[in-house]
């Protein structure tokens, strides 16, 4: 499978290496980084999570981030659909390979999977929180927004009377 372990060439170590400088009391230049994936790197560092340790917690994140997009699926199209969601996402290499890289990639798409089972599952709030957060992991995460309040609309049923 992947191995945690592997060498990191230095800009996906941007993350880890912020992290440590603010747990060690200084206060480094920060630009262009996710505030919510450094805020959770400062902390996993702080609790002395390892490189290792992050990069498993993210393989878990890709995981559960398959089960509510087959949750999602499954509600929209039965079991099926949820069985060949789940095998689509945890078949793809290329999401396993992403998922160890040390960014926010895996934690939008954590974000944005439980916020699109949430919406289906009429959790508004809940929905609204967590595309909030992966807005803020990174800016594509407010494409997503966009696109999670059309579905919202298109997926709202029709007053009663018809609406007109």
């Amino acid at each position: 499978m992947i191995d945690p372990n592997f060498g990191d060439p230095g800009w996906l170590l941007t993350y880890v290496d912020l992290a440590d400088r603010i747990v060690a009391g200084s206060h480094p230049p920060i630009a262009d980084v996710s505030p919510v994936y450094l805020g959770l790197m400062v902390a996993l560092r702080f609790l002395g999570a390892s490189v290792a340790t992050i990069r498993s917690l993210q393989v878990l994140m890709l995981i559960a981030a398959a089960v509510f997009c087959a949750l999602a699926a499954k509600r929209l199209g039965g079991r099926t659909a949820a069985i060949a969601t789940a095998a689509l996402i945890l078949g793809n290499r290329a999401a396993w390979v992403v998922c160890t890289e040390l960014d926010p990639k895996a934690l939008i798409f954590l974000l944005t999977s439980a916020a699109l089972w949430s919406l289906l599952r009429g959790s508004n709030v809940a929905a609204g929180i967590l595309l909030g957060l992966a807005a803020t992991t990174h800016p594509y995460g407010y494409v997503l927004l966009a696109i999670a309040l059309v579905c919202r609309a298109w997926l709202q049923p029709a007053p009663p009377g018809g609406g007109g």
